[in-house]
């Protein structure tokens, strides 16, 4: 072998004998290394291992402490758990939670800004965590500010959808929540009877507010009772309010019309007292109709109530009378009382009259 001016000779069998030699020695201190580093890798493997394994066990016995509610325990050991965690972000959202339903805000606070840093890009569970903590605490504009820009993003997300319906109803923004009321129905957020329960509670609502409103018109109903989907209009509640709206903008003949239609069909207390307040344009036929219902409600105090107001508006003092007795004879109510008390006016029975007006007034007192 000669490289340079160096050069060096042996036999063949010299040579495969270094060769074996030298592979020899390799492998038996690459066996050597491997059993000296080994055991220590294997060491470091098992104690890392022990540590993830008693962290997750600390996770676990803190996830089971809150849902036991044991908020302030939950908290401490979620948080303590979090630094050294493979899932931070759900550690530091359960402890914000605890902290929430211990009664710390502040706390609540501070760990979802630290959720916030330990896996950045989760922006939105954590900003849905603290709308909600926002609605529970009735502060509704600020839960809002906070969905709007999610809700601009993500308008199909069922939990923002539910919770922007938690905070129009809490804010009393109907004419929003009716807004709404597509993409919850779309997106099936609610079970059809809850909808259908919303849906009545939101028409309803926006009727009674243009009734109540300063400087709206009977046109402003009737027109708004257009814009309403033909299956609410059937519903008791939209159409009791409707028909009191009619009723406070003097429209008290369309509303005895529609009460009438819709009691040929189906009977409610509500809508029958309702009855005995409007005035259509034939007293008397009201009371017969209104009479048509004794055979199958006999006993009820709204059906009396209401023969007692037609009979007062017909001058049939005698059965306004007898009608309004047996109101209260059924159920005491105030206004029956004051009503009664009016027909003892006109017998000229004053004492009796003040009796009544002092019961109704003592009933009411004790209702409030």
């Amino acid at each position: 072998i000669a490289y340079g001016n160096y050069s060096i000779d042996m036999t063949l069998w010299a040579f495969l004998l270094i060769i074996s030699t030298l592979s020899v020695f390799f492998m038996v201190l690459k066996n050597l290394i491997r059993l000296i580093m080994e055991p220590g890798q294997k060491y470091f493997k098992e104690r890392t291992a022990l540590k993830i394994k008693s962290n997750q066990l600390l996770m676990n016995q803190g996830l089971l402490q809150y849902f036991e509610g044991r908020w302030g325990s939950a908290r401490k050991i979620l948080e303590k758990s979090a630094k050294k965690s493979t899932l931070p972000l759900l550690n530091y959202l359960v402890a914000a939670s605890s902290a929430y339903e211990d009664g710390d805000q502040k706390g609540a606070s501070k760990l979802l800004s630290y959720a916030e840093k330990s896996i950045p890009g989760n922006d939105l569970i954590i900003g849905l965590t603290r709308a909600k903590i926002f609605v529970r605490e009735k502060l509704y504009a600020e839960a809002l500010a906070i969905l709007q820009p999610f809700y601009a993003k993500f308008p199909s997300h069922l939990i923002i959808l539910r919770l922007l319906y938690l905070i129009y109803r809490g804010l009393k923004d109907w004419e929003s929540l009716r807004k709404l009321l597509a993409e919850l129905g779309r997106y099936k957020v609610f079970s059809k009877i809850k909808l259908q329960e919303i849906e009545e509670a939101v028409y309803a609502s926006l009727l009674a507010a243009i009734s109540t409103q300063e400087g709206s018109m009977s046109e402003d109903l009737i027109n708004f009772w257009h814009k309403i989907p033909k299956k609410l209009k059937k519903e008791k509640r939209v159409l009791l309010e409707y028909v009191a709206g009619l009723h406070e903008f003097d429209e008290s003949s369309h509303a005895e019309v529609l009460l009438r239609a819709f009691l040929k069909t189906c009977w409610d207390d509500r809508l029958i007292r309702l009855y005995g307040i409007v005035e259509g344009e034939d007293a008397q036929k009201q009371l017969i109709f209104a009479e048509s219902w004794l055979a199958s409600h006999p006993d009820s105090p709204e059906l009396m109530l209401a023969l007692g107001r037609l009979s007062w508006r017909c001058q049939l003092w005698g059965k306004a009378r007898d009608y309004l007795e047996s109101s209260i004879a059924i159920k005491p109510q105030p206004q029956a009382y004051v009503d009664l008390a009016r027909i003892m006016e006109h017998f000229y029975k004053h004492e009796e009259s003040l009796e009544c007006y002092q019961k109704g007034l003592s009933l009411g007192v004790r209702s409030e």
